[in-house]
């Protein structure tokens, strides 16, 4: 049985500066350069890079947000199609790094979190998934009535978990999801995000720069680089045996930080 939910296969991606330079055969930037990779069931991998590396492009792929200018994204095995279906949003679901910035200001958190449910047409009593959700991300149930900007950044992240896991999703793809919080803040989302994939049994795709919330989370990882994965494996090999000098690089900087 192939336990591959979803890949890339030789992905690439590229962007012009507008319809002129493209009208004109101008060459454009690659975000990404020829992207292979295997999201296999129940893992929780790591998509480590600077910024600029291609990793939120990849990401967009992978949620069929954004169309490879060439190779395929699979999907259980098939070709992922243009018009994503409800099995597949019900299946692959994502938190990015502002989560404000993908809420409706006129929502109030409920209907923030009903909205997955009621666009996916998903049976069942709303409501009650609602309030199971809240206590799932550890937010007080009166905060439904509220809106987004009457929140704090890290109660806008555990809305924006909640809303991912609502529909009941097997994949949960998270670009740069604690950029944006203070430290303490982040610690505790990251414990959070680590609890909630465990009793959900999530598979896991975290997008980061930050070495320590992937070795925190991810049992694999894969190291990005202009485009291009330069590294992959398991955590343990990766961290500790780098074969790649970008991620080298990587390690000796953080290293530097810790001793700085």
């Amino acid at each position: 049985m192939n336990n591959v939910i979803l890949s890339a296969q030789q992905v690439t991606k590229t962007f012009h500066r507008g319809w002129l330079s493209t009208s004109r055969g101008a060459k454009g930037v690659d975000a990404l350069a020829g992207v292979s990779l295997d999201i296999t069931r129940g893992e929780h991998l790591g998509i480590l890079g600077q910024s600029g590396s291609g990793k939120t492009t990849l990401a967009r792929v992978l949620l069929n947000l954004q169309t490879p200018t060439s190779g395929l994204v699979m999907f259980e095995g098939k070709p992922l199609s243009k018009e994503s279906n409800n099995h597949f949003r019900r299946t692959v679901q994502a938190v990015f790094q502002d989560p404000a910035s993908s809420f409706n200001p006129r929502m109030r958190v409920a209907d923030i979190i009903r909205e997955p449910l009621r666009s996916l047409e998903i049976d069942g009593d709303h409501d009650s998934r609602i309030d199971e959700l809240l206590v799932q991300v550890d937010l007080e149930p009166q905060l439904r009535d509220r809106y987004a900007h009457q929140l704090s950044g890290g109660q806008r992240q555990r809305v924006a978990l909640a809303r991912a896991l609502a529909p009941k999703p097997q994949l949960l793809i998270a670009d740069e999801p604690f950029s944006a919080l203070d430290v303490l803040t982040r610690d505790e989302i990251v414990l959070l995000l680590k609890r909630l994939a465990s009793e959900n049994n999530l598979t896991l795709v975290v997008i980061s720069h930050d070495l320590s919330v992937v070795a925190q989370l991810c049992d694999h990882v894969a190291v990005m680089k202009d485009g291009v994965i330069v590294e992959n494996g398991t955590v343990r090999e990766v961290f500790s045996n780098p074969r790649n000098p970008f991620t080298v690089e990587l390690l000796q900087a953080v290293q530097y930080l810790l001793n700085d």
